[in-house]
C-alpha cells in the first residue's frame, strides 16, 4: 500500500480479473427438477472477534450465552448477526426496567387470549345467575343483618313483663327459648325471600 504525503491517507490498489463463466452442465439443464444450490453457511466468529464488536468481555459474552441470552453457532464460535440482535434485545429489556428478554410476542398473545377466556366465562356464569355482583350481596346482607338486629332487639322489650311475674325459672326459660326461637325462624324466613 502507498501512503499519499499530502493526505496521509492509505491508497490500496485493486487488482481486477476478469472471470471468465464456466459453461453450465448439460445433464443440469436438461433436468427442471434441480434442486437449487443452497444459500452459503452464515460466518462464525470467535468470541474475542464478537467480544470486541459488542464491546463487551469474552467472558460476559460466555456468561450471557449460558443464561440463555445470545445464541451460540459452536463451541467458541458465534455468527454474529443474531449475536447482535439477541444482545440488542437485551439491552432494550433492560432500558425498561427488566432483567430479563423483551417478552415474546407469542407469550403475550397466549396471555391475551387466555384472559379474554376468562371474562367471557366470568360473563356467562353470571347471565345463568351463578354469580352476583358484589353489591347485590352487599345489600342482602345489609337487609338481613338490620331485620335480625331488630328482631333480637324487640325481644326484651316484648318479653319483659311475661318473664317479670313468673317464679318459675323452668318457665322463664321455656318463654325465652320459645320467643327466640320464633324470631330466628323469622329471621330465616325473611332471609329466603
Amino acid at each position: 500500500m502507498a501512503k499519499s504525503a499530502q493526505t496521509g491517507k492509505t491508497k490500496a490498489r485493486v487488482s481486477r480479473r476478469t472471470v471468465k463463466a464456466k459453461p453450465k452442465a448439460k445433464a443440469k439443464a436438461a433436468n427442471p427438477k434441480a434442486t437449487p444450490k443452497s444459500a452459503p453457511p452464515a460466518p462464525v466468529f470467535p468470541v474475542a472477534v464478537v467480544a470486541t464488536f459488542l464491546n463487551i468481555t469474552p467472558r460476559r459474552i460466555q456468561q450471557l450465552t449460558k443464561e440463555g441470552i445470545l445464541p451460540k453457532a459452536e463451541r467458541g464460535k458465534y455468527e454474529l448477526l443474531p449475536v447482535v440482535r439477541a444482545y440488542c434485545i437485551y439491552l432494550q429489556g433492560k432500558l425498561m426496567g427488566s432483567d430479563s428478554m423483551i417478552p415474546d410476542m407469542n407469550f403475550e398473545k397466549a396471555r391475551m387470549m387466555k384472559l379474554k377466556n376468562e371474562k367471557l366465562e366470568l360473563e356467562l356464569s353470571e347471565m345463568k345467575e351463578e354469580l352476583v355482583p358484589v353489591s347485590q350481596v352487599e345489600k342482602s346482607w345489609s337487609e338481613m343483618v338490620t331485620s335480625a338486629k331488630s328482631a333480637l332487639l324487640s325481644l326484651p322489650k316484648k318479653l319483659a313483663p311475661r318473664v317479670a311475674g313468673e317464679k318459675d325459672t323452668v318457665k322463664c326459660h321455656d318463654i325465652l327459648k320459645k320467643n327466640i326461637t320464633q324470631a330466628m325462624a323469622n329471621i330465616a324466613k325473611d332471609g329466603s325471600k
